[in-house]
């Protein structure tokens, strides 16, 4: 009786080159999952007074994404030490985003009334203007509201989409990145623009069918990377929205881009107050 001989690897047989892009996606990985370990336990004992975990929450959720297929790769190639290192961040990813790609009903009651709203971060400047008319009027919204809104934009889309959103509360800004607008189909009751931050946010009050509403159009300016990562700019705008939006007595949304993950200390403020439409009814990763 002759004995065959036991594999040991998977890559035996792809000669030195193969063993040795092995051992280099072994050792990369043990780097990735060291990296990120240490992230989660700064982020348990200091949170984000530490700018190296403000830096890891804002790189969330792609800095998680190689660790599921580097987990399959490494236990094919039987790299089982390697894979364990990297069980905290594939738990990790599972238990964050696990959920987002599991089939969802939809959270709005049968019969209620219902209120489409569009967030557009157009990116400073609009290239084709025609375009994104279009682009905005295809998605039904009843309600737009833009960030990053120049004099030029504001101009343009006010004389574009005026029938198809006759109120409108522009807000446009003369430098890079500055600026909010909000287009509605419905009456604009008044609009509160909150110049004192670095980039503008908003707070806009509609009669939706009489009933007020109240609409934050939110526009945090992004951490600052010279010197460090520092999000305490970002954070004292997110925490002046916050203060007065637990002053309103009307149904509110607030909308916008947060310049924030939802691994941050901030989104973490918001969500004690507030639900995500996303985390209720979307689907994946949601990336903008």
């Amino acid at each position: 009786m002759v004995e065959t001989p036991r594999k040991t690897a998977s890559w035996q047989g792809f000669g030195t080159l193969g063993k040795l892009t092995v051992n280099l996606l072994a050792a990369g990985s043990v780097l990735y999952s060291l990296g990120m370990i240490a992230y989660f336990i700064l982020r348990l004992l200091v949170g984000e007074r530490s700018s190296l975990v403000a830096l890891g929450s804002s790189l969330m959720p792609p800095a998680l994404l190689p660790a599921l297929p580097l987990q399959v790769a490494l236990l094919a190639l039987g790299r089982r030490k390697a894979a364990l290192l990297l069980l905290p961040s594939t738990l990790w990813f599972l238990f964050q985003y696990g959920p987002f790609f599991l089939p969802r009903g939809s959270a709005v009651p049968e019969g209620a009334s219902q209120l489409r709203v569009m967030s557009f971060n157009l990116g400073g400047r609009v290239g084709d203007y025609d375009a994104l008319i279009a682009l905005i009027r295809s998605t039904d919204a009843d309600v737009v509201a833009l960030q990053e809104f120049s004099m030029l934009t504001s101009d343009t889309l006010a004389q574009g989409l005026a029938d198809d959103y006759p109120h409108q509360a522009l807000n446009p800004g003369n430098r890079f990145a500055h600026g909010v607008g909000l287009f509605s189909r419905y009456p604009i009751v008044d609009d509160f623009y909150y110049a004192d931050f670095a980039l503008g946010s908003q707070r806009t009050r509609l009669d939706f069918n009489g009933t007020p509403i109240t609409i934050y159009n939110a526009h945090p300016v992004s951490p600052q990377t010279q010197g460090g990562f520092d999000g305490a700019r970002r954070s004292a705008e997110i925490a002046v929205l916050l203060a007065d939006a637990a002053e309103e007595a009307l149904p509110m949304l607030l909308v916008g881009d947060f310049n924030t993950t939802d691994q941050s200390e901030d989104y973490g403020l918001i969500r004690a107050q507030y639900g995500d439409a996303f985390r209720a009814v979307g689907w994946g990763l949601g990336p903008t």
